[in-house]
């Protein structure tokens, strides 16, 4: 390709699911999760200890842990914006809580944790709030020269809606050479300022949630 001159940001276009933006569109039937209340406050104990406040949420995502899949719960933390501190927590968590193999970063939270499951499916509307906040997420990345750093950087709308019933979505960026193995990548503070700013005029988009697990024990998309 670079060979016969096609344009460097067709060229290196970050690699992408085949069924599209469809696959990021998580579903539900509204089936409410149960919470382990054990593993609920060992979260907590946990994320206590490295300044942080954490919650087990009521949604499931896809991992892999040895040769196995896993499909458990995913974890928030809230706290400071330690890219290290979270990396560690993250591990620890995914080690310690066998419910749980997914953690993320609450980078735009309006009321603390409190989240409900709905029933949700592939429609205009949802498809239109991921539509905006991939563009967005894409031309961000651009902007700040972060595009080449990431190897691929799924946005992901859930199925969970916060206290003002808007839809949250998830950002995943990582680092990977052959896609078996991955690191979530650490973008700039002003780059995620800028999304996050931006993304307000979304209509119907709420909380943002930034991915902190490696691979394993999460997979690079979320189902």
């Amino acid at each position: 390709g670079k060979a016969i001159g096609l344009p460097d940001k067709l060229l290196w276009r970050h690699p992408f699911p085949g069924p599209g933006l469809g696959v990021r569109l998580l579903c539900s039937n509204g089936t409410q999760v149960l919470i382990d209340a054990a593993s609920q406050k060992n979260v907590k104990d946990l994320a206590a200890k490295s300044g942080y406040t954490s919650t087990i949420l009521p949604l499931k995502s896809v991992g892999v842990q040895g040769d196995s899949r896993t499909y458990a719960q995913a974890c928030l933390v809230c706290g400071k914006r330690d890219w290290q501190e979270l990396e560690n927590l993250s591990t620890t968590i995914t080690n310690s809580i066998r419910y749980v193999n997914r953690v993320i970063y609450g980078l735009r939270v309006f009321n603390n944790f409190e989240y409900k499951l709905i029933e949700a499916y592939i429609t205009r509307e949802r498809l239109e709030i991921l539509r905006s906040l991939d563009h967005l997420v894409t031309e961000s990345l651009h902007k700040f020269n972060e595009y080449a750093n990431v190897w691929q950087m799924p946005v992901v709308l859930l199925p969970l809606v916060n206290k003002n019933n808007a839809q949250c979505a998830v950002l995943r960026p990582i680092m990977s050479h052959e896609a078996m193995t991955a690191r979530f990548a650490r973008l700039k503070d002003e780059t995620i300022d800028f999304i996050l700013t931006q993304s307000l005029k979304i209509e119907g988009l709420g909380d943002i949630f930034y991915d902190v697990t490696h691979k394993p024990p999460g997979t690079i998309e979320w189902e």
